[in-house]
């Protein structure tokens, strides 16, 4: 049982209503309280504002007294109020209404003041068991939606240690809470005053926040007897509450980074659905990463890094993909790509239903296939797409290296250089790649710029090519050039202007795929014996 209890003050009929500090004219008050049993009440209390107040006023004229800054609901069963276009409450119609029916048919203009009180005799549990949500409910930060087998959850949750607040779906059943749907990604909400709701006038489920904030997360359709239903499949679905298979609109049709059993991914009309990464695993915002089918139509998958394509599944050949050996038929998963006038997708499904399985596009661009192992309460990795991290294009970015034999994060930073964000390198983000310690000096006439050796590296062909007879003469030809970032002489001169990308460092000496790379830096920066002064007089100033 919860008492609620709401106190107001009834003005003078001369409209000249002021409130005094210390008020305490009884007569005047009036108070009211509400009991609800129903389990089913939802009750935000609102957070209130006084307006051009200071220490020297004893009084508040009613212009100046109130201005709500949260929307404020009451739900109960059959009687919905909603304040969230109220300025001021004496403005309110329906607050006039509401306290002239709780207060017994008085009449006149009441002010609602903050001293809204719960009391209760233990702890109160706000919860809805249900899957559905109904017209006439809302769903606040703490209550949560299960599918009717128990299998996904809906509702507000913190990803690993971050604070933000966030709308989605995730496993019901493993321990470990793993998201498999965002629906706020871009948008976090900073606190725990997120609201989810019907909007009364067009059936849309909108998204509140204590700011007062409020977002679209599906479409109604213009109509009001709508429900949002989390079914087995972990598809949210709002539909007509009068027929259930009238569905507007689909979680699935909008995923994240997540792909499971019983999903398309492909191309419906113009839309390509799209799995997009994390930015870090505690950033659900869109990452760099994003895989779906070939947009020509063709049926392959893609991976994109910020729309650079680097990876390639190969042709459908009827079973699996060609590029991707790891997809056994007839194992644990049935295979399926569908081809029609309206649409060109691929979705899988699962030969049992009890075994827990899902497809991730990663934040640092693997496309992992996961399935839980409940013994071991934890995801066993089933497959992967590129083989080793190495292989995604540009994964530590600008100036970074990718070294495979380093291990959880392979990226590190060239000598000289250091992460331009260590909180997102530290997160698995490493796409920002690194930043110089020390300036390059060769444009303001001092000591001389080096280079540093880096041995058995991979890097991209996009270098310009020089003829020159040997490597000093190459190495000339970089210093020269104050854009020459790197240079190397494999097979010929290549210089390199601007952020070197998609480095590698193998340790194998004999891959005839790799060569010794210059990296040039600042003459202060210290290298130790790995630097190689350049064969130029200390005087010689390099051009542009």
């Amino acid at each position: 049982m919860v008492q609620l209890s709401i106190w107001a003050i009834q003005p003078p009929p001369d409209g000249t209503t002021s409130v005094h500090r210390g008020y305490n004219h009884q007569e005047s008050w009036k108070s009211v309280s509400l009991h609800f049993s129903n389990p089913d009440m939802y009750l935000q209390l609102t957070h209130f504002q006084i307006n051009q107040l200071s220490s020297t006023q004893s009084m508040l004229r009613m212009d100046d007294l109130v201005i709500l800054r949260q929307c404020f609901f009451l739900v109960v069963p059959l009687f919905h109020i909603d304040f969230t276009t109220l300025s001021t409450p004496y403005k309110s119609q329906g607050v006039r209404n509401l306290l002239h029916a709780i207060m017994g048919g008085t009449t006149g203009r009441y002010i609602l003041l903050p001293l809204v009180i719960i009391s209760t005799a233990s702890r109160i549990v706000f919860s809805l068991t249900a899957d559905t949500l109904l017209p006439s409910q809302s769903l606040r930060d703490g209550q949560t939606l299960v599918s009717a087998n128990k299998t996904f959850e809906f509702g507000f949750f913190s990803p690993g240690s971050s604070t933000n607040r966030y709308v989605g779906i995730w496993y019901h059943k493993v321990q470990k809470q793993t998201p498999i749907w965002v629906a706020n990604r871009d948008n976090a909400i900073a606190d725990k005053s997120g609201v989810l709701m019907f909007d009364d006038n067009n059936g849309d489920l909108i998204l509140l926040d204590g700011r007062g904030s409020s977002a679209v997360l599906a479409s109604g359709l213009g109509t009001n007897n709508r429900e949002a239903t989390i079914l087995d499949s972990g598809n949210l679905v709002v539909r007509s509450s009068d027929n259930t298979s009238m569905v507007s609109w689909h979680s699935f049709d909008h995923p994240t980074d997540t792909f499971l059993p019983g999903m398309k991914l492909g191309l419906n009309g113009r839309q390509n659905r799209l799995l997009t990464s994390w930015k870090s695993k505690d950033d659900p915002a869109q990452g760099d990463f994003s895989l779906g089918f070939d947009p020509t139509g063709k049926p392959e998958f893609l991976v994109w890094k910020k729309g650079t394509t680097y990876w390639r599944s190969g042709d459908w050949d009827g079973k699996i993909f060609r590029g991707v050996p790891e997809m056994t038929p007839d194992y644990i998963f049935n295979f399926e790509v569908v081809h029609d006038q309206h649409e060109l997708y691929f979705t899988y499904s699962l030969k049992d239903d009890s075994i827990i399985s899902r497809l991730v596009i990663g934040i640092s661009g693997q496309i992992q296939q996961m399935t839980w192992l409940e013994k071991e309460s934890s995801w066993i990795l089933f497959w992967t797409q590129p083989p080793t991290q190495c292989n995604v294009y540009d994964l530590c970015g600008a100036f970074g290296v990718c070294n495979g034999a380093i291990r959880p994060n392979p990226c590190e930073c060239l000598p000289g250089f250091q992460p331009a964000s260590l909180q997102d390198w530290n997160e698995g983000g490493t796409g920002g790649g690194c930043l110089r310690k020390t300036s390059l000096q060769c444009e303001s006439g001092g000591k001389p710029d080096k280079f540093v050796e880096m041995p058995l590296m991979k890097f991209n062909a996009d270098a310009t090519k020089l003829d020159v007879s040997d490597a000093k003469d190459c190495e000339s030809a970089c210093y020269k050039l104050c854009k020459c970032t790197a240079y190397a002489f494999s097979g010929g001169c290549r210089l390199w202007q601007g952020d070197l990308v998609n480095l590698q460092q193998v340790d194998d000496g004999n891959n005839i795929t790799a060569a010794t790379l210059y990296i040039r830096l600042a003459d202060s920066e210290p290298q130790g014996e790995e630097v190689s002064e350049p064969n130029i007089s200390s005087d010689h100033k390099g051009n542009n």
